[in-house]
């Protein structure tokens, strides 16, 4: 796990210096007026961070170095490159902080991906990056690429049954040129709609880990962040929901999961909830497409509203 320092600088031209193994996420949580005192009645505008590696007590040392720091001298290390200092404008957000068709950060899925390869050579195989709108109100988050499916195709959602009901609805509510998804050369298209997961690469039995699902969290705290306002989340199953709760840093108890049921975030962005459009549910009835229906009915409302 990486631990950074960090540097905000506030609209007021105040500086604030912290440490933080999630850098988007605290940002955002500092953006919210949550956590640190120091950001009540303050806005940050840039953030600032310097990677140093797994050693926790090595980031505490040099922030208390930086905090030492003269304004000018801290303003000076902003400005430059030096030790690798990279600096972050909110609300852009580049497609590298998105996705990175490259990760490995999770040894677990990495090998995983690995031993699916050799015995699928066809198959994409790699982290499954999202689809759609890149100016997208509409995202819809999802739990991880299946099997057979978004890891097979290398497009969330397209190959597997899962992917059957909710590309029919996007194309019957008017996001989508096509009501069905077969391949990256299929010609389909999305218009106001982007579809991501909450982790990237195919988990052994379809489960994440909670470590798994926390290191993507990143990407998509960085897809969340990017959203024009008045942004409709739609959550596909509980764990989504999670992530998208993480990804704002709010904590989980803020909003309960419960199909059809909507719950204001940041930014002034909604989050709608609906129960994941898997097999199970679907041949179980937990989910029928009136059900689903109704979702897309929910989030026409919000964007009317």
């Amino acid at each position: 796990m990486n631990w950074y320092v960090y540097i905000i600088l506030c609209t007021d031209s105040s500086l604030y210096t912290g440490i933080t193994n999630d850098v988007i996420r605290r940002f955002n949580q500092h953006k919210n007026q949550q956590g640190a005192k120091y950001f009540r009645g303050r806005q940050p505008k840039t953030l600032v961070y310097l990677e140093t590696g797994h050693d926790r007590s090595s980031a505490s040392k040099r922030e208390s170095a930086i905090k030492k720091l003269p304004r000018s001298e801290k303003l000076q290390l902003i400005k430059s490159d030096f030790n690798q200092v990279t600096t972050v404008n909110f609300p852009s957000m580049d497609s590298k902080k998105i996705f990175d068709q490259e990760c490995r950060q999770c040894k677990r899925l990495d090998d995983f991906l690995c031993e699916v390869k050799q015995k699928h050579p066809a198959y994409h195989a790699r982290p499954v990056a999202p689809f759609g709108d890149s100016q997208a109100q509409l995202l819809v988050v999802g739990l991880a690429p299946g099997m057979h499916g978004a890891n097979a195709t290398g497009r969330p959602f397209t190959g597997d049954y899962a992917g059957l009901l909710l590309y029919q609805a996007l194309y019957d509510f008017g996001y989508s040129n096509k009501p069905t998804s077969e391949s990256l050369v299929d010609g389909l298209e999305l218009k106001n709609c982007r579809i991501t997961n909450a982790v990237k690469c195919l988990p052994p039995e379809n489960k994440p880990t909670n470590a798994e699902i926390k290191q993507c969290n990143t990407f998509l705290a960085a897809e969340l962040a990017n959203l024009p306002e008045r942004s409709v989340i739609l959550a596909l199953g509980t764990i989504a929901h999670q992530s998208v709760l993480k990804a704002y840093g709010l904590k989980l108890s803020s909003a309960a999961f419960g199909h059809n049921v909507k719950h204001d975030l940041p930014a002034g962005h909604t989050l709608v909830d609906s129960y994941h459009t898997s097999r199970y549910n679907i041949q179980t009835k937990r989910l029928t497409s009136d059900m689903f229906a109704d979702v897309f009915q929910t989030i026409d409302r919000v964007f009317a509203s």
